[in-house]
């Protein structure tokens, strides 16, 4: 499933949103790009907007493979490509640019570089342990202000966001199997 708003010319962005979440968290982004005459697509990652079980089995290489696809039959289309995301979306945009130069640019706000959120525990150097045994199937990380972003002004569009509670199908939580 996607979202787009298509104004049937020569410029398409791809947004890519933050684990666990929607791509209404870039709807306001959506907005000002086709303003300015994009095309806009902002789809649902794999194992998002469904429940908590099925991204549990979702991998990193599951997204990429999705985001590249995706890049893929947009550039078929398209004369000018250009990439953004949120979180793991903006870091899959940076992966997505290394691999494809002829993007033609690349946004990425609050990109997940490594495991160190303000959301991860003091006993973080337990993590290996954790995410190489049985233990991994059975721990998650509470999604809670300010959700692992730390640029202040997506932070604060996603607090408002949430506090008119829509969130449209965003996890609460993140399953440490995600981040394998």
């Amino acid at each position: 499933m996607e979202f787009s708003i298509v104004n049937n010319n020569e410029k398409a962005v791809l947004l890519l949103h933050g684990l666990t979440g929607t791509p209404l968290e870039l709807r306001w982004v959506a907005r000002d790009f086709s303003k300015e005459n994009y095309d806009v697509y902002f789809p649902i990652l794999p194992g998002h907007c469904s429940s908590l079980e099925e991204i549990k089995n979702i991998k990193w290489q599951d997204l990429y493979r999705f985001t590249k696809d995706y890049y893929l039959s947009l550039k078929a289309k398209y004369k000018h490509v250009f990439v953004g995301g949120l979180c793991v979306g903006g870091m899959l945009s940076l992966i997505l640019a290394m691999d494809f130069p002829d993007i033609d640019a690349v946004a990425s706000w609050s990109p997940a570089m490594g495991i160190d959120g303000w959301a991860i525990p003091w006993y973080r150097f337990l993590l290996p342990f954790v995410l190489h045994s049985p233990l991994k199937h059975l721990y998650y990380w509470k999604e809670s202000d300010p959700y692992g972003i730390k640029n202040e002004f997506m932070r604060r569009k996603i607090r408002q966001m949430m506090e008119r509670d829509e969130n449209f199908g965003a996890y609460d939580k993140i399953p440490a199997t995600t981040i394998l």
